[in-house]
């Protein structure tokens, strides 16, 4: 059988890799050089050039990630078409796909070389937590609709896969410190050890610290919030080359953070949370295809303080994938794959075990991607889940459930079985014009949260709802794209409609009793478009314009996501590069006006936040090769609203240096 990882310049098809998300052995930063754009291995399976891509993604390079003024993730991310950033204090933010952005967000998987990094008990990504330096990471792909067959769980608006480089092929070695305004202070490096590509490992870590003004205060929260917000991480990251066709990788991680926030239930907190992860993969190139194991656990200990007291969230998540690649014939690849997960979750309050709730998942999933002719290429994937979830809700109350609760634990072990598909097709009308079109069937699994949460405290008795439903998300896309030679950029317009049966959200059956279940359906409709370029002078720019609209059919008066919704958003971009030494960059994004909540009990406020344009710069100078300061500044224009749920965000400015060596 014939290697099927090849390169060459008339194929759309670069080199197979095993998985849509784990394939991380690719000299991404060679085959970027060789084709003067990006490369994926993200999209279907199969590594190719971003312009082939046969779906709606954009991919931001380590070039363009090192011209933001940022200090997490989100802060670059929020200046892409179809993007949501709203950030509610210091370093706690909630990030969406096309509407429905509240806090917590839990529609966005999100993925740090193919392992899942957002939190499983609510489905939702603290991004705070996430163990990798903006240095270190090769690239962060943005796959906008639902994409539940290619990455699995919780890959029902969108993906975010963040991708770092390979320490076998990349060298990274560097200190760097920032220092700014309200205490601000942030130290990150990392050094790698290499034999001759052979083998390589990096060492990572990063610390920041904040000081903060008591945002986020509702009557109900005076007193509650940190006066700081720190966060820690360290990484390590080893790839092994055994022979000429088997490598190996080994990851792992460990992060600690406190932070002011807002709960997927609306209510002010404290985070305090620590966490930690361990992968393991293998890649062969065998007679039989590419077939890769990976195994990985995360393990979370965090600690939701709201004014009832604090809640325990103690998560332990297990995943074992397995998944071989081959082709048949020239213009046919294959994926086929099977995952377990075991995914166990207690509930506490004030140290106190309320229960214990588990899912045991069975995954299937194939893909056909399809080279028809040279204009015209398909890719098709499917998905099958079997869940099992169980609940345990012995704890501290004698009966096994919470007073108020009308259910049993009986009814509460639950088993799903689903099914999931996308379908993206990709043609080429000239050299220089492309057309997409993409159909999805999403699955947007209940959490453990949805599954089993159960607690009464402060007069408020929530309870999930055993007959809850995972929700079917039906999302149907078509893209236009030129190359505009003349500007040196390009030209990207997208449609989309998505529809969402048995949405899954909160239901306030009183004052005092809050229900967690199915609570009816939505859709979203819109438009994206972008246009940028650059000049022979080294000028660049951009611009992009995002339209959506939600409509709800919910029983839900309060949690009503056309109102939680900007319904339009405008980012710019400019830059100018006058030599080698002087980098200079502004950013705008603008959001248009939505209504936040705050809370489900007495102390309820919904707030109306104004529209307002966040605007961000950054000033760089190599005064030598090694070393790199800048000047940067988030929202010059001072304190805005649009950014957070009715709390002010302060202008950040800070100095920033680095030293390559």
């Amino acid at each position: 059988m014939k290697k099927i990882l090849s390169l060459t310049t008339s194929c759309a098809v670069l080199a197979l890799a095993a998985t849509s998300a784990q394939a991380q052995s690719m000299d991404y930063t060679t085959m970027q050089e060789m084709f003067g754009e990006p490369v994926t291995t993200s999209a279907n399976g199969s590594p190719m050039r971003q312009s082939d891509v046969p779906m709606d993604m954009t991919i931001i390079s380590a070039e363009e990630i090192a011209r933001y003024p940022a200090r997490e993730i989100p802060d670059v991310l929020r200046h892409y078409a179809g993007m949501s950033v709203r950030k509610h204090d210091g370093t706690s933010y909630s990030v969406g796909i096309r509407g429905y952005n509240p806090p917590g967000a839990e529609r966005l998987l999100v993925l740090v070389n193919g392992r899942q990094v957002y939190q499983d008990f609510f489905g939702v990504v603290n991004w705070a937590s996430i163990p990798v330096q903006l240095n270190e990471i090769q690239q962060i792909e943005i796959v906008r609709g639902p994409n539940t067959a290619l990455f699995g769980f919780n890959a029902v608006s969108g993906v975010v896969n963040i991708i770092t480089k390979n320490p076998i092929y990349d060298d990274v070695d560097y200190i760097q410190g920032d220092i700014g305004i309200n205490g601000y202070a942030r130290s990150s490096g990392a050094v790698t050890l290499t034999d001759e590509g052979l083998w390589g490992m990096r060492l990572s870590a990063g610390n920041s610290y904040e000081r903060l003004d008591d945002n986020l205060t509702s009557p109900a929260d005076v007193g509650l919030f940190h006066e700081t917000d720190n966060a820690g991480d360290l990484n390590v990251d080893t790839s092994v080359r055994v022979n000429d066709s088997t490598t190996m990788r080994f990851e792992g991680s460990y992060s600690s953070s406190a932070q002011n926030s807002i709960t997927a239930y609306f209510d002010g907190t404290i985070i305090d949370e620590k966490s930690s992860g361990v992968k393991a993969e293998i890649s062969s190139d065998t007679d039989y295809g590419i077939v890769e194991a990976t195994l990985y656990r995360n393990s979370l200990d965090s600690v939701y303080t709201i004014v009832d007291g604090a809640y325990g969230f103690n998560n332990d998540v297990i995943v074992a994938r397995l998944s071989d690649t081959f082709q048949i014939g020239n213009n046919h690849t294959f994926r086929i794959a099977a995952e377990y997960r075991d995914n166990e979750d207690k509930l506490s309050l004030n140290g106190n075990v309320f229960s214990t709730s588990s899912y045991h998942i069975n995954s299937y999933s194939g893909l056909w991607y399809w080279t028809a002719t040279p204009k015209l290429s398909f890719s098709t994937a499917v998905r099958y889940d079997h869940a099992q979830a169980d609940l345990d809700g012995g704890g501290i109350f004698v009966n096994g459930l919470f007073p108020g609760n009308p259910f049993s634990n009986d009814q509460y072990n639950n088993r799903y079985d689903e099914f999931g598909y996308n379908f993206g097709a990709l043609y080429k009308l000239t050299d220089v014009d492309v057309f997409r079109f993409n159909a999805s069937k999403g699955i947007d699994m209940p959490s453990l949260f949805e599954v089993g949460f159960q607690v009464s405290a402060g007069g408020l008795t929530y309870y999930a709802d055993p007959t809850i439903e995972a929700s079917d998300v039906h999302d149907f896309q078509l893209g236009y794209e030129r190359r505009l030679n003349s500007l040196n950029g390009s030209f990207k317009a997208t449609g989309f409609y998505q529809k969402i049966n048995e949405f899954q959200g909160f239901n306030p059956l009183s004052t005092t009793l809050i229900h967690i279940g199915n609570i009816g359906d939505s859709k979203v409709y819109g438009v994206e478009l972008s246009l940028d370029g650059e000049t022979e002078n080294n000028i660049r720019w951009g611009i992009n314009y995002s339209y959506s609209r939600v409509n709800d059919d919910l029983n839900n008066t309060l949690q009503e996501y056309e109102n939680l919704n900007s319904d339009h958003m405008i980012k710019g971009n400019i830059g100018y590069s006058p030599n080698e030494k002087l980098d200079m960059d502004a950013f705008l994004a603008y959001e248009s006006d939505y209504t936040g909540i705050r809370g489900y009990n007495t102390a309820n406020i919904n707030l109306d936040i104004d529209p307002d344009v966040i605007v961000d710069a950054r000033v760089a100078y190599k005064p030598t090769e090694k070393w790199t300061v800048s000047v940067n500044g988030q929202a010059l224009f001072g304190d805005n609203e649009q950014s957070s749920y009715g709390e002010e965000t302060d202008t950040q400015l800070f100095l920033r240096a680095k030293y390559d060596f």
